[in-house]
């Protein structure tokens, strides 16, 4: 039949404590679990029923400890001391080398003995609190991500303007009444219309007459000849296609190069360009 100390032993190491976890858990000092293992020492009943609970062990299956507790007659109120026991015999060999008990120094009265928390909460405390510091880093991330959208400067939208000649390429005609010499040159008309929800106001024409990459000669036409032949002092969506009439008697030319600019009302100051082919041949 097995002794406590060698039950205490075993169903220490069954929970996998150490003596000195095991000490914590019931507040004693690890020497003294030591010494109870090995035989020296034997805790009063009251702290085997804690070791029991603590370690999940019923010490009292042994009949002798059972009758020993019976004579005992303790109750809550009243702990007995602890017995001392005779030595352990010198064949028994104890598995961990402790000095006797009265070597060691002994805890101040006064300072009392820290409390060991449950090992398996301690490893579930950090996991919880890696979680919900991850939660809150990935909060964070998205809310700056947000703020970084919403506050971002939105570029504004530009006006799309259609610029072309209403008829290419343009005939060399003869009109004395408008053209020098011997009246032949070219007559043609651009058209211009606002394709997007956004008004413009044309500031300048420019056509340039090339004769291949040359150019021969300029005409420039500012906002205030271009004002009487629109709906209204920008040019917007919907409003009637805006057409220039322009001509040249310069027949060695070979085409018309059509060059607007203009700012939209979101202040983008933008350029549209179309050519026209002046062709040789004679109406």
């Amino acid at each position: 039949m097995s002794s406590f100390a060698e039950d205490l032993a075993e169903a220490r190491k069954a929970s996998r404590m150490t003596q000195e976890e095991l000490g914590n858990v019931i507040h004693v000092a690890r020497n003294t679990i030591s010494s109870w293992e090995h035989g020296r020492r034997e805790p009063d009943l009251a702290i085997i029923r804690q070791l029991g609970q603590v370690l999940h062990y019923d010490f009292f299956h042994d009949k002798n400890m059972l009758q020993h507790e019976t004579e005992e007659n303790w109750t809550d109120d009243t702990v007995p001391a602890e017995k001392d026991l005779p030595s352990a015999s010198s064949e028994e060999a104890p598995d961990e080398t402790v000095p006797p008990e009265e070597d060691l120094p002994s805890p101040p009265a006064d300072t009392p003995m820290e409390e060991t928390a449950d090992p398996a909460e301690n490893t579930r405390m950090p996991k919880k609190k890696s979680r919900l510091l991850w939660y809150v880093c990935a909060a964070a991330m998205l809310l700056g991500a947000a703020l970084f959208v919403f506050l971002m400067p939105r570029e504004r939208p530009e006006a799309v303007i259609d610029v072309h000649p209403l008829e290419s390429p343009a005939y060399m005609m003869q009109n004395t009444d408008i053209f020098e010499g011997d009246g032949y040159g070219w007559e043609y008309y651009f058209e211009v219309i606002n394709e997007s929800d956004v008004p413009f106001r044309p500031e300048l024409v420019v056509v340039n007459y090339c004769v291949g990459a040359r150019i021969d000669s300029k005409l420039q036409v500012p906002y205030e000849e271009i004002r009487p032949w629109m709906d209204d002092d920008l040019l917007k969506k919907g409003d009637s296609p805006l057409h220039l009439l322009f001509g040249t008697n310069h027949t060695w030319c070979d085409h018309a190069d059509f060059i607007l600019r203009g700012t939209d009302v979101n202040g983008h100051r933008l350029e549209f360009r179309s050519t026209l082919e002046l062709s040789q041949e004679r109406e």
